[in-house]
């Protein structure tokens, strides 16, 4: 499932049990800071195949990456009551 969806599935749950909007903008927030992270990734993997990047570049962006979807899976699980 993608973060499209689960943003979708939210808004609907929210609508459905009066949730607060403090979650879906924190969502939505996290959805431009994966945006952002999946970029700069891309942009390392670019500097890397030009010569100019390194691995632990990559390295970093891949793990600021994986927090924020840690931090999205959270927020899913507490709301879906896992």
């Amino acid at each position: 499932m993608g973060l499209r969806t689960l943003i979708e599935e939210l808004e609907a749950s929210l609508d459905d049990e009066g949730g607060s909007d403090a979650e879906l903008i924190e969502v939505r927030g996290r959805l431009g800071e994966t945006l952002s992270g999946l970029e700069r990734i891309r942009l390392q993997l670019e500097a890397l195949l030009e010569g100019v990047g390194t691995v632990d570049g990559v390295t970093e962006e891949i793990e600021a990456a994986r927090e924020i979807g840690e931090v999205i899976d959270g927020l899913f699980r507490a709301r879906r009551g896992l």
